[in-house]
């Protein structure tokens, strides 16, 4: 009996860990998705609009990108930042938030920030972004 108990224990912890880690993938995947798909947005801002107008509607801040805006125009009037707003897909709470640095006319650095939250609103990682993703963008 003992035997059988140390055994189910052992299973028991085994599978709890499995699931964390499973649950973990999953977030880390979805934010990988959210990240990419607003620096595709960006990419294609680029593409579509020209390099002049993909230039000067950004401005060298921090904005929330919860929600894409229809095109690169629309920038200006995007939220600084996301204080307070956050997204849920699949039970994953999130803010996505893009670091916009223009050091010279012909490039731009981007930086996509995933926030992870609870489903109560309280930051994980203590403010550290989720995941990060970093391009630099030059003019063609």
């Amino acid at each position: 009996m003992v035997i059988v108990a140390t055994v189910l224990t052992a299973l028991a912890s085994m599978m709890a860990m499995s699931m964390r880690v499973s649950e973990n993938n999953e977030m880390e995947q979805l934010a990988q998705l959210k990240a990419q798909e607003a620096m595709e947005y960006l990419r294609k801002e680029r593409l579509v609009r020209g390099w002049g107008t993909f230039y000067t509607s950004l401005g060298e801040r921090t904005y929330c990108l919860n929600e894409l805006p229809t095109d690169i125009t629309s920038f200006s009037t995007l939220a600084v930042t996301c204080a307070g707003t956050v997204t849920t897909l699949n039970n994953f709470v999130y803010k996505i938030e893009v670091t916009v640095d223009q050091p010279n006319q012909t490039t731009v650095d981007l930086t996509v920030n995933i926030y992870r939250y609870t489903k109560a609103g309280t930051e994980i990682n203590g403010g550290a972004p989720f995941y990060t993703i970093h391009q630099e963008l030059q003019q063609y």
